[in-house]
Order: structure tokens, then C-alpha cells, then sequence
């Protein structure tokens, strides 16, 4: 606008409109036309993660000043003018938060963990600018209702909440948080197995009640009497506790120390002086590692834990194929990530000969 022009109406609905052109059109739920974006834009004493915490304060104060303005008793024509400032504002920082965007994709210079994370903080972003919009067209119409400007004000300070954080944590942050999910999903493994190890005896007895109430109760005239039916249930479960608690003895041990390592190289990766050497290949590789190391202990727990007579340790082989040759792998890369060409790593390898000696599984 030139100086002098006094802002009407149609001018807020010409900033609305260029939101729903510019952006929502093209870019609301499609990442694949955001990650084909084309920008020239580049920096200089600066990093992409920089600029996203600056964008990430500037959209923060627009947004909130706007939804003062667009507040029913604030909203009149009196305030046009501030609200064409804040709008505008708004838009033109979306502007140069999109055309940072190609920045991030392009280059692998970024984990894929944090651009999902990126990802998924962009498209909420496209969703908050769509209830604005809305909030913006009942505004239009004279309606007074509240309810869009509360929500999209919030989910616009949730995404910038999100950018904040992304450019603080960086790569190896956001690994971090991914390690400490997984560490999560092992503790409750833990319980599980501590459950079970208290009184083995009531959870496969109760088990095996649970599967003969299951066959009773089906309605089929053929069904085959097996072999293990003139067993007693006693012997049954005496059997399967020879056979089960040996193993979930040696996988409560194996557990801890799954646990351990993920809370360590935690801790290694977010203490103040994180290592150095590394590749964007290898945080990516580790966080595939990790979920699923954390998702087979899980499956193989459950296995175990819902054994019954016909239960082997061949039930369990290709769960405990994959916990090792994972644990192994994640291994190697962890050896490898370092504070500087020097260093041994030496827990890794101590932990490593825990981990494997005197595996009966």
C-alpha cells in the first residue's frame, strides 16, 4: 500500500485471498510440492537452522498481534490499518520461510528424522494458515464467534514452538529425542519382564486358563484332542517354566542393557561437548537401528510371554537374529561417531562383551 491510502475492507480480503493462492492452493497437504519448491535464496554467516529460529519469532509476534486485533471487540474498521500491517507481515515472513524451505531438502545436509520433523511442522503450519483464513472470512461476514481466531493463533505458536526447537536440538538433538522414545518402550519391556519373573508360575498358568476358556467356548463339534490334553495343567506349567524362565532371565539382563546404551549414547550425543565426527548417513542408519532394536525386544517379550505348551526357543530365533544383528550394527556405527579421531570408545566394546557372553538364546 502507498503512503496515504487509507486500508479498507477489500484489502484484507486481498491479503486473505493471496493465502489461500500462494500457499494453500499449491502447498496445503502435498509435500511433494513443497519439497520440489526452488528458491535462489542463500545465506551468508548463516545456516538454515538459523534463519528457521528467526522466521520461527517474527511469525510468532505477527500472529499474536493479529489475533489481539482480530479479537470480536477489537475488530473494526478503526483497526484495519494495524491488521493490513500484521497480515501482511505475516504473509511476506511465510514468504521467506517456504523459500528457505529448498535449503533443507536439498543437499542432505539434514537427518531425515528432523526434516520429518520439519515435515510435519510445516503442513500443521498450512492447516493454521487455513483456520485464519476462516477466522478472517467470519470476520468479513460480520460474525462474531471466537472460536478460529483461539485455534489458529495456537497451532501457528505450536509451529513456531516446533522450528524453536528443531534449530536449537539440530541433528543430533532430535536423534536424541527419537533414543529417548525407544528407551521408553524398554523400560515398560522391563516392567513386563520383572511381572513375569515375580511369579512365572500364576502368569503362564493364568495364560494357559485364558486359551482352554477360549476353546470351550468354540463352537466346533471337530475339534482334535491333542497329545498335551491328558496332561495335567501342572505339568504343563512346570514344562513351560523350564523351557521359559532361563530365557526371560537372560532377556531381563539383555533388556538393561539395551536400555543402558540407548540412555548413554543419549547422553553422549546431548552432553555439551557432543561429538564431531559423524555423517548425516549415520544418525539416519541409528535411528533406524534403535526403533527397531526397541521393537523386537517388544515382540520377543510378548512371544515369551504368551507361550504356551507348544512354546520352543525356535519361536524366538528370529527375533533374537534381528536384536543381535542390530545391536551389532548399531555397534559399529556408535564406535565410529566420535569427540575426535583419538577416541577408543571403550564402553562400547565392554558393553558389547556383556551383551554377548554366555547368550544361550
Amino acid at each position: 500500500m502507498s503512503n496515504g491510502s487509507k486500508i479498507s475492507l477489500n484489502h484484507l480480503i486481498e491479503l486473505k485471498s493471496a493465502i489461500e493462492i500462494e500457499f494453500l492452493a499449491r502447498y496445503n497437504d502435498n509435500l511433494e510440492a513443497i519439497h520440489s519448491i526452488e528458491s535462489k535464496t542463500k545465506l551468508q554467516e548463516s545456516t538454515p537452522l538459523i534463519e528457521l529460529s528467526k522466521l520461527s519469532k517474527l511469525v510468532r509476534s505477527h500472529s499474536t498481534k493479529l489475533g489481539i486485533i482480530l479479537k470480536p471487540v477489537t475488530f473494526k474498521e478503526t483497526n484495519y490499518e494495524a491488521t493490513y500491517k500484521e497480515l501482511k507481515s505475516l504473509i511476506d515472513t511465510t514468504f521467506y520461510l517456504f523459500s528457505l524451505l529448498p535449503l533443507f531438502y536439498n543437499g542432505k545436509r539434514y537427518t531425515k528424522l528432523l526434516l520429518q520433523k520439519l515435515d510435519e511442522s510445516v503442513l500443521r503450519y498450512l492447516t493454521s494458515l487455513k483456520l485464519l483464513c476462516q477466522e478472517l472470512e467470519s470476520k468479513f461476514d460480520n460474525r462474531e464467534y471466537d472460536e478460529e481466531r483461539l485455534i489458529c493463533i495456537g497451532m501457528i505458536w505450536s509451529c513456531c514452538d516446533s522450528w524453536d526447537e528443531i534449530s536449537k536440538l539440530q541433528d543430533l538433538g532430535v536423534l536424541a529425542g527419537s533414543f529417548k522414545t525407544s528407551s521408553q518402550l524398554i523400560r515398560d519391556v522391563m516392567e513386563e519382564v520383572d511381572e513375569f519373573l515375580e511369579d512365572p508360575e500364576g502368569n503362564i498358568g493364568q495364560k494357559l486358563e485364558f486359551l482352554d476358556d477360549n476353546l470351550d467356548s468354540a463352537e466346533e463339534e471337530d475339534v482334535v484332542v491333542v497329545e498335551e490334553e491328558e496332561k495335567s495343567s501342572e505339568k504343563i506349567t512346570e514344562d513351560l517354566i523350564d523351557i521359559i524362565l532361563p530365557i526371560m532371565k537372560e532377556w531381563k539382563h539383555k533388556v538393561i542393557l539395551i536400555r543402558t546404551l540407548f540412555n548413554s549414547f543419549r547422553n553422549v550425543i546431548m552432553s555439551k561437548d557432543p561429538p564431531k565426527i559423524y555423517t548425516i548417513e549415520m544418525l539416519d542408519d541409528l535411528n533406524e537401528l534403535h526403533k527397531s532394536i526397541a521393537a523386537a525386544v517388544d515382540n520377543l517379550t510378548c512371544t515369551i510371554y504368551m507361550a504356551d505348551e507348544t512354546f520352543t526357543k525356535e519361536d524366538i530365533h528370529e527375533e533374537v537374529e534381528e536384536i543381535n544383528s542390530n545391536v551389532r550394527k548399531m555397534l559399529s556405527i556408535i564406535k565410529n561417531i566420535k569427540k575426535k579421531p583419538s577416541d577408543k570408545n571403550e564402553f562400547v566394546s565392554v558393553w558389547e562383551t556383556k551383551f554377548f557372553e554366555n547368550s544361550t538364546s
